[in-house]
């Protein structure tokens, strides 16, 4: 999804995807995480659900690391419960404020006040951060439609719907 043509005020919007982990679920924070980052970037929800993830989306998700030794983990722990899985705009640098709420991957070397400094742990080599946010534009414009149907977003938000699946497509073509 490309940003959209500045207006009036000289920026665009960005679009993020953050997925809610089954940690965050079962601490009964997903509420309060959301909370956090909608009010302290600015950003609104556009579109959201909750779901239990399948594999073949988890591989196309992490499609990068699905080969590796340590997948088999990583599926395990995302498909133990159901997730919050939203999509999130704004503008002014939504992605990066996003990312600097969550703070680092690994929660042990998250800055204090940060979300996964608060809720996350890391035992050994499993990582239990809390949230999966886009870490870039072009990562967004992968993503979201890996998890949301265009149908489950046009209902709520018809104009992001087409972006997203324009950009998307378009992206998808220049790849090809």
């Amino acid at each position: 999804m490309q940003n959209e043509k500045p207006r009036g005020n000289g920026t665009s919007k960005e679009h993020s995807l953050i997925i809610l982990k089954s940690d965050a679920v079962e601490q009964e924070i997903c509420l309060e995480v959301l909370r956090r980052i909608v009010e302290e970037t600015s950003c609104r929800i556009v579109a959201m659900k909750i779901a239990r993830l399948t594999s073949p989306i988890l591989r196309e998700h992490y499609a990068h690391i699905a080969d590796k030794p340590f997948f088999p983990e990583i599926e395990k722990y995302m498909m133990k419960t159901e997730v919050w899985i939203a999509i999130l705009e704004g503008r002014n640098g939504c992605i990066e404020k996003i990312r600097n709420i969550l703070g680092a991957t690994n929660p042990n070397d998250a800055a204090d006040g940060t979300i996964r400094a608060e809720y996350g742990k890391a035992e050994g080599k499993n990582i239990f951060n809390v949230a999966h946010a886009s870490d870039s534009t072009e990562a967004a414009r992968r993503e979201i439609p890996i998890f949301f149907r265009e149908d489950e977003v046009s209902s709520l938000m018809p104009d992001l719907a087409r972006r997203i699946w324009t950009d998307a497509t378009e992206m998808q073509t220049q790849n090809s």
